[in-house]
């Protein structure tokens, strides 16, 4: 069975864009579960850094289930650049204050930043605990 652990940060095939971000020494020598792992280098890296993490996690969580679902991908050397390209860009370009989007209701609903105490993490994903299976069903 794979762990999330594994499928985000330890899966062979991702070991170029632990290579070409130096994020090896990020991983711990023992398991630990993804939430103390996440917290672990909230707590020990820049938040700069931590928000670079997490999402080019959240990209290779996409890109796994676009390789699952869609059975297609770009080889992952080509699509590690343009992830981090990706990430590069909005942290430069998207602004992290209050940003106003638009609900299904029409009304206005806005962004904030938590509390530098939260650790915010969303998570798309859904699981059927009566067959044991996550994805689509």
């Amino acid at each position: 069975m794979e762990t999330i652990f594994h499928a985000l940060w330890l899966c062979p095939a991702l070991r170029p864009l632990r290579k070409h971000t130096g994020w090896y020494h990020l991983f711990p020598k023992q398991h630990l579960e993804p939430w103390d792992f996440l917290q672990q280098i909230h707590e020990t890296q820049p938040n700069i850094c931590f928000e670079r993490f997490v999402t080019l996690s959240w990209l290779v969580w996409f890109r796994r289930n676009k390789k699952c679902f869609q059975h297609s991908v770009a080889p992952i050397t080509q699509w590690m650049l343009w992830a981090i390209e990706q990430v590069d860009y909005h942290q430069v370009h998207i602004p992290t204050t209050a940003a106003a989007t638009s609900s299904s209701s029409g009304k206005a609903l806005f962004w904030s930043k938590v509390d530098d105490e939260t650790l915010l993490l969303n998570c798309d994903a859904a699981i059927d605990l009566a067959s044991q299976r996550m994805g689509r069903f």
